[in-house]
C-alpha cells in the first residue's frame, strides 16, 4: 500500500500533470541553493530553459485528464514567465495543501483519483485497440473453412472462439499488441484456460470442435463467436448468454459486423453524401463531418482518420458480398464529393 508521501505525490501530479517530482526538485534544489523564492525569475528561466514545461491544472484530480496544455517554447516573454510562476505557485500551494490534509480526506480523494485513472487508461486501450490488426477485415475468421476441419490446434480454438482467423490472430502475432491491449488480454486468458483444460485432461489434444464449444460456452464461460452455435448441444436447452467481455464490446461479429457496416455505408451515403464508389482519403470531407457532428452532440468520437477507416472496411465489406450500391437521389443541401 502507498504511503502518504506517495498518494500526495501522485494527487499532485494528477492536478498538476507536468509538475513532475524531477521538476519539483529541480525549483527547491535552484532555489535553495541561491536563496530565492522558487518563483524568481532566475528559478522559472533556468526550468524553462531545461524542461518543455505542461501548464495544466485539472481542478478536479477525479475527472479524466485533459488535452495537456504545453505553450511555446520561447521562454523570454514576460507574460510566459508570468504564466509558468503562477503555474508553480498554484501546484506548490496545492503540495503544502496536501501535505496537511488529514487521511480521512486525503485517502477518499486518492481512491477517487486512482479508480479515475485506471477508468480513463481503460477507455485509452479499447480505443486503441479498434485501430489494431485484429480488427482489421482479415483478421475475420474463414468458418467457411474452418466448420469443416476435424481438429484445432489450442491457438486455432481460442482465435476462433474470437472470430478471428487464426493465421492472422495467434499468440505470436498479438506480442506487438502490448500488455494494455484488452484483446490480447483476453486471448490470452482463454489460451491459459484451453491450455490447463488439455493438461487436466478437460479437454483432449488435438481439439475436436464438437468437444471444444460446449466447454468453452459452459464451462468456460467464453462468449462465443455465433458461427460455433453448430457445435453446442441442443437437448441441453436454453442457456442464458454471459456478459460480454470488454474485448468482444471493442469489436464486432457474425451478423453485428454487417448491420454495422450496412448502417454506416447508408448514413454515409444518404446523410453526407458520400459516392457509393468512392475511395475515402485524406480530401473527403465525410468523415471529419461526421465528427463534426457527433461532437455537437457531446460524443466525443474516434478522430477522422479512424472513421475513415471504418469507411473504408464497409466499402470492401459490400464489394466482397457484391452489393450493388446505388446512387441516391441528390439531398439537399448536399453535395457529394468528387
Amino acid at each position: 500500500m502507498r504511503n502518504i508521501t506517495d498518494k500526495v505525490d501522485f494527487l499532485l501530479v494528477q492536478r498538476f500533470p507536468g509538475f513532475t517530482p524531477d521538476i519539483e526538485w529541480r525549483i527547491r534544489s535552484l532555489a535553495s541553493a541561491e536563496k530565492l523564492d522558487p518563483t524568481d525569475d532566475q528559478v522559472l528561466n533556468a526550468i524553462c530553459g531545461e524542461f518543455q514545461l505542461d501548464l495544466s491544472d485539472r481542478e478536479d484530480v477525479t475527472e479524466p485528464s485533459p488535452i495537456p496544455e504545453i505553450p511555446p517554447s520561447t521562454v523570454d516573454s514576460a507574460e510566459y514567465r508570468d504564466r509558468v510562476r503562477d503555474w508553480v505557485k498554484k501546484a506548490i500551494s496545492y503540495g503544502e495543501e496536501l501535505d496537511y490534509l488529514p487521511g480521512t480526506e486525503l485517502f477518499p480523494l486518492y481512491e477517487a483519483a486512482t479508480a479515475s485513472r485506471r477508468k480513463a487508461q481503460k477507455s485509452k486501450a479499447d480505443r486503441e485497440d479498434i485501430d489494431r490488426f485484429f480488427n482489421e477485415p482479415r483478421a475475420k475468421a474463414n468458418f467457411q473453412h474452418w466448420l469443416t476441419v476435424a481438429v484445432w490446434s489450442e491457438e486455432e480454438a481460442v482465435a476462433l472462439s474470437l472470430g478471428k482467423e487464426p493465421s492472422v490472430v495467434n499468440e505470436s502475432a498479438l506480442a506487438v499488441a502490448g500488455p494494455g491491449s484488452p484483446f490480447r488480454r483476453e486471448y490470452r486468458r482463454r489460451l491459459d484456460l484451453v491450455r490447463r483444460a488439455l493438461a487436466g485432461n478437460v479437454l483432449t489434444h488435438p481439439l475436436l470442435p464438437g468437444h471444444f464449444a460446449p466447454w468453452a460456452a459452459q464451462q468456460a464461460n467464453f462468449v462465443l463467436a455465433e458461427e460455433l452455435a453448430v457445435f453446442l448441444d441442443p437437448t441441453s436447452g436454453p442457456r442464458p448468454r454471459p456478459s460480454r467481455t470488454s474485448a468482444q464490446d471493442a469489436e464486432l461479429i457474425g451478423s453485428e459486423r454487417a448491420s454495422f457496416y450496412k448502417l454506416l455505408l447508408g448514413l454515409a451515403i444518404c446523410h453526407y453524401g458520400l459516392d457509393p464508389q468512392y475511395e475515402p482519403n485524406e480530401r473527403s470531407p465525410v468523415a471529419q463531418n461526421i465528427v463534426n457532428d457527433l461532437l455537437s452532440l457531446g460524443i466525443r468520437p474516434m478522430d477522422a482518420k479512424t472513421v475513415r477507416k471504418f469507411l473504408k472496411f464497409a466499402r470492401e465489406w459490400a464489394q466482397e458480398h457484391e452489393l450493388n450500391i446505388k446512387r441516391p437521389a441528390k439531398l439537399p443541401g448536399i453535395t457529394p464529393p468528387r
